[in-house]
């Protein structure tokens, strides 16, 4: 990972916006961050490993991070432009803060927010995630290194080297293999421990070899032990010449010296035997120590061979796929491509949809006005003389619907006349029952005179009877 430019704003001590360019700071290799006590310079490591993981350096918490010196409405915020291989990207953060609300008074909390974008060759920005777990996740995929050894590694923050080089050794070593990739170093000593284990057994089972050939020959050797080659001249055994072969020895009957110059001359051949073995002994061990210089050098040699043409069998492997990576990265670049217009697609897809469902809506309204039209022959001329067969004009459809609802108030009207209509009607109804029942009463009343008149005549009869009688 390579930094190219660092900009703050709100940020701890800095409340006006700061941006410090790394790409000129590095064409020297080295530079300093210096300053007075407080002025900020571990701010600067904090907001770099803010952008990236969301969390700070040394003991620092993310809450108060925003600047007591800038203005009520200035937003906290972090921006780090950074490269990894051949990508770039920008990755931008803000942590909680408190803001002015935007009515009335009082001040609201805002939650953090993250963005990573990746820059193109011509400036252009693609999003590769808005949330900030996403974010954090990405950035440690492309840095290959979480927070904490992020901090361990690269920002070392204040007193904290000489806890790192106290650290226990299993978390040292994690953290080294993890910073150099030691896989294929370590995985390098493990084939090389596995050789020399094979080559000390080897040589070994060599030594082990030796010492039984050494036992065989010294127990073949008792039967024989006073015998050797006479000089043929004071009988006294002579020693072999180094390397003769003893088969070409003729073995013979040992002579015993019976006189103290025989025995001293057979002492003295005997010494001389003891060192031409020990001369022996230590030219073998010379050719043994130089066979295995050899066996050593050449077995190296054949190593680094291998190793040669293993690398140029992969080195051939690669570049017979090189055509195939080539293709790969085109495609990729022409799905990342398709993939930024994928919302275009989405919406002239949903456009269309949206089209052909409100062609549906037309022609289906279009066969109901045509049905409409051919039921009711009381519709205004206007709209007899639609053609709706196709979709007509606007200036036709607004003709006919000012004809419509002139006729729609025609009809209305109409319609209030006839409720009115209607209610007369009710009520002469109504007051018909009204008059049938007073009718029918004055019937049955004129029906009952007419019987109180019959029996008042007949009273009167009966009455004149009666006075006819009395007189």
């Amino acid at each position: 990972m390579k930094p190219h430019q660092l900009v703050i704003e709100a940020f701890g001590p800095y409340a006006d916006p700061v941006a410090i360019d790394f790409d000129a700071l590095a064409a020297e290799g080295l530079f300093l961050i210096h300053g007075t006590t407080g002025a900020g310079k571990t701010f600067l490591l904090d907001a770099l490993c803010f952008a990236l993981y969301g969390e700070v350096s040394g003991d620092r918490s993310v809450k108060g991070l925003r600047s007591d010196h800038a203005a009520p409405g200035a937003v906290p915020r972090v921006s780090l432009a950074f490269s990894c291989g051949e990508a770039r990207y920008r990755v931008e953060r803000s942590p909680a803060h408190s803001a002015p609300k935007a009515r009335g008074q009082g001040v609201t909390d805002k939650p953090p927010q993250a963005l990573l974008l990746r820059l193109g060759a011509n400036g252009e920005e693609q999003p590769v995630a808005a949330r900030i777990t996403e974010v954090t996740r990405e950035v440690q995929q492309l840095v290959g290194l979480n927070a904490a050894q992020f901090r361990q590694v690269i920002l070392l923050p204040q007193g904290r080297f000489a806890e790192v080089l106290r650290a226990k050794a299993d978390d040292r070593e994690a953290l080294l293999k993890t910073l150099f990739d030691t896989v294929l170093y370590e995985r390098a000593g493990w084939w090389l421990d596995d050789q020399a284990k094979a080559a000390r057994q080897a040589v070994q089972k060599q030594h082990d070899a030796q010492a039984v050939l050494r036992d065989q020959a010294g127990h073949a050797w008792l039967p024989y032990a006073g015998l050797a080659e006479a000089d043929g001249a004071d009988g006294v055994p002579a020693p072999r010449a180094l390397g003769e072969p003893a088969a070409l020895a003729a073995p013979v009957a040992p002579v015993v010296p019976t006189d103290q110059a025989g025995l001293e001359a057979l002492v003295g051949r005997i010494a001389a035997v003891v060192e031409a073995s020990a001369a022996a002994r230590a030219q073998a061990d010379a050719a043994f120590t130089a066979a295995r210089a050899t066996r050593s050098g050449r077995e190296a040699l054949a190593e680094r061979f291998d190793r040669r043409a293993a690398a140029a069998a992969q080195l051939a492997e690669l570049e017979a796929k090189q055509p195939l990576v080539l293709d790969f990265r085109q495609r990729l670049a022409r799905a990342e491509q398709a993939e930024a217009l994928r919302p275009s697609l989405v919406a002239e897809q949903e456009a269309a949809q949206a089209l052909a469902q409100l062609e549906q809506e037309i022609r289906s309204s279009l066969l109901n006005a045509r049905r409409a039209q051919a039921q009711a022959p009381a519709l205004p001329l206007a709209v007899q003389a639609l053609d709706l067969d196709v979709l007509p004009s606007p200036e036709a459809l607004g003709s006919a619907g000012a004809d419509l609802a002139a006729r729609a108030a025609e009809v209305r009207e109409l319609a209030n006349k006839a409720q009115e209509a209607s209610a007369a009607s009710q009520a002469a109804a109504a007051a018909g029952q009204r008059a049938a029942a007073a009718e029918a009463q004055a019937a049955e009343a004129g029906a009952r005179l007419q019987q109180l008149q019959a029996q008042q005549q007949q009273e009167l009869a009966t009455l004149a009877q009666a006075r006819t009688a009395h007189d």
